[in-house]
């Protein structure tokens, strides 16, 4: 649905079609919360501290004990608020396999002469603010150190995000299997589940791993991996200790421009990319904070 000016008319007309009885506002800002309102819904939930007055809309308004929770933790209060019993064991999120996207990518390795069992390490350079982007030379470094262990590399990346991947790519001076704009979500859904390991920024790809069970080395900025870090174990996360980090900022104020994702080193990066690789039975999420003033 879109929410945009132009497409809001439309989205008002769709909800009140709709005659529902319910609204869950998980995004928990103004737009959101005035498209449940107008869809006159009798119970309209969402959290009691949503940001840009959202929660004034709201007919039922749940407390977050901790503010610093991963989102996947804040979002399953909801569903128990609304009488659902609590998880218990490990969480699960089903992605169902796609045969058409399975083939599709089975028929794009083997042209790229990646044949099964060869270790694959997805590459995302792109991330919705430009401030969560770590630089594409040094992803281009970690990319070609694992190629010359013998590990290929595909770089990943939607439209939108044409130039960092493209950029990754520019720097490069091995030869990765180019897949940047190429791949809609179920052929992503279907790579991510072949690879070993994603190097990536905090961005849906990221989290998109995560669920699938596939081993994530993130890096980390402007926000905070304690609450949208990759969930689940047997991840790593690089975090820088810059005092400004998490800023939760699309623009960045530091006098060094983006200390915080800089002072991450590509060697750091590389070494245990290559470790978790070969290792795999390493497990447990683990957050690492570099030392901003050794680069």
């Amino acid at each position: 649905m879109d929410l945009s000016l132009a497409g809001w008319p439309e989205a008002v007309q769709a909800v009140r079609r709709g005659q529902f009885d319910l609204v869950v506002d998980l995004q928990g800002l103004f737009r959101s919360a005035l498209l449940g309102w107008l869809s006159r819904a009798s119970v309209r939930i969402g959290f009691a501290k949503g940001r840009e007055a959202s929660h004034w809309f709201y007919t039922r308004r749940v407390m977050v004990p901790d503010p610093l929770i991963h989102a996947v933790e804040r979002y399953l209060l909801i569903p128990r608020a609304l009488g659902a019993a609590p998880q218990t064991g490990a969480l699960e999120f089903p992605l169902a396999a796609d045969p058409a996207a399975e083939l599709r990518l089975s028929q794009l390795l083997n042209s790229a002469g990646i044949l099964p069992g060869t270790a694959l390490v997805a590459v995302n350079a792109g991330a919705r603010w430009p401030t969560k982007q770590w630089s594409p030379a040094a992803f281009a470094q970690v990319a070609d150190r694992l190629q010359k262990e013998g590990i290929r590399v595909v770089v990943i990346g939607g439209a939108a995000e044409h130039h960092p991947g493209t950029a990754v790519l520019r720097h490069m001076v091995t030869s990765p299997m180019d897949l940047v704009g190429k791949t809609g979500i179920k052929d992503l859904i279907a790579l991510l589940r072949r690879v070993r390991l994603v190097i990536t920024n905090d961005s849906g790809p990221m989290h998109l791993a995560a669920a699938l069970g596939t081993r994530v080395v993130a890096l980390f900025g402007p926000t905070d991996p304690g609450r949208t870090g990759p969930y689940g174990p047997g991840h790593m996360v690089f975090h820088s200790g810059v005092s400004c980090s998490p800023c939760l900022s699309r623009r960045c104020a530091n006098p060094k421009a983006l200390e915080c994702l800089t002072s991450i080193s590509p060697e750091e990066v590389f070494r245990q990319a290559l470790a978790m690789v070969r290792d795999s039975s390493q497990t447990g999420l683990k957050k690492v904070s570099v030392d901003h003033c050794g680069n």
